[in-house]
Parts: structure tokens; sequence; C-alpha cells
């Protein structure tokens, strides 16, 4: 679904020019508000995790970004791809971040044509846009997180399991894929700059095994 959320920006890209402004109803696009946010440092980080997620940048300026990514394996010319519209709009002090897409069919021909599907990705929109925030919030609260020791004594003399900084992501990632989580939820076996490995006990089944990089988390290879 990412894969087509991509696309969607694609599409969005190749219609729209960065200098265009915001149609009538883009307040009702997905948007979110980052307090304090620099707009080059955040439109930063917004590119690298699309870029690391399979995205492609088609364009870019100060205040707008286009993303895309096709839906067709085929690629060439009469395939369809999504393009998404990044735009990030200073409020004072704050930055507004707000995401269109476009669906475009049958690129590159004749028959070229867009359509909106904002509404129809508006949850995946919304799925990137906490995610942002997230490795946003943490670029901020967590430079560098250090390695934790395994089996701390508590003071009652039993050993504790390392809790580490992405511990509720791991958590809710192992959920996403149907664990039931038992008690103890997510341990830490290593953390690195960046990065921290955790196995995530389920209810009924084997642990997991899940990497994770400023709260965006995967099943560990």
């Amino acid at each position: 679904m990412m894969r087509a959320l991509l696309s969607v920006c694609s599409c969005i890209a190749a219609i729209v020019s960065p200098a265009t402004t915001l149609a009538a109803d883009a307040a009702d696009h997905p948007s979110l508000r980052l307090h304090g946010a620099d707009l080059y440092e955040a439109r930063r980080v917004a590119v690298e995790s699309a870029l690391s997620s399979g995205w492609s940048m088609s364009l870019t300026s100060q205040g707008v970004v286009l993303f895309e990514q096709a839906t067709d394996p085929s690629d060439g010319p009469g395939s369809s791809l999504v393009r998404v519209r990044a735009d990030f709009l200073t409020d004072q002090d704050d930055l507004i971040i707000r995401l269109q897409a476009i669906q475009i069919d049958a690129a590159g021909t004749s028959a070229e044509h867009a359509t909106d599907v904002t509404e129809r990705y508006r949850d995946n929109l919304m799925n990137a846009l906490w995610s942002l925030r997230a490795k946003w919030e943490a670029r901020l609260t967590v430079a560098d997180p250090a390695p934790v020791e395994r089996g701390t004594e508590s003071h009652a003399g039993s050993v504790e399991r390392p809790i580490g900084t992405w511990a509720y992501y791991a958590e809710r990632f192992a959920q996403d894929q149907g664990c039931h989580l038992a008690e103890g939820g997510a341990e830490l076996l290593s953390a690195g700059v960046e990065t921290e490995l955790h196995r995530v006990q389920c209810q009924g089944r084997g642990a997991l095994l899940i990497h994770c990089q400023f709260g965006e988390c995967t099943m560990a290879r």
C-alpha cells in the first residue's frame, strides 16, 4: 500500500508545479503541525524518510516536494503512478506539512489522465505524517542512545530486562503483525547510535525480532 501511496505522490508531482498554490479545499488534506520546526531541516528528514521507503523525488523547491512511485511493474509509457505533493507551510514558529495524492494513468501517452486520490489514501498519508513526526521528535530528543547493558539488578534482587527508546514502537509494530503481547513486552537486545533490536514476546507463538530506527520498525533479518 505504501508503494501505491508513493505512486500517487508521483502523479501529483507531474501535474502540479512547485509554484502552484494549494487548491481551495486544501485545508481538508491530511496535515500535521511540527512545533518549532525548521523548514529546511524538517524537509530534509521528510525526503530521507521517503527515499528510504522506496519513493523517488521528482521535484523540490523551498516549500514543496513532489514524490512519486509507479504502481505498474512496467514503469514505462502508459504505466500508472502515484504522485504525492508535500507542502511545507510556515506558521509563526511552527511548520505545517500538508499532503495531497494524485494517481496518473496512461502516463506519458495522449490518454494520460490524473485523479485526485487523497481521500482514498487518507489513512496512509496520515500514517506517513505520524511516522515523520516520530522521526522528527526522536531526532530532537535522542541524539545518541547508548548501548544498554543486559540484566540490570533491581532493588528486590531480580533481573530486569532492559527497555529501549523505541520499545513502544516495537510493540506496536508487533501488534500490527498479529502478535498478542505477552507479559514483559519488548526486550532490548542491542542498541546503536540510531537503531535498536528488540525481542517481543507474543502469547501462543514465538517471539518476534524487530529492528527499529528513529521509531520506524521492521522485522529483523
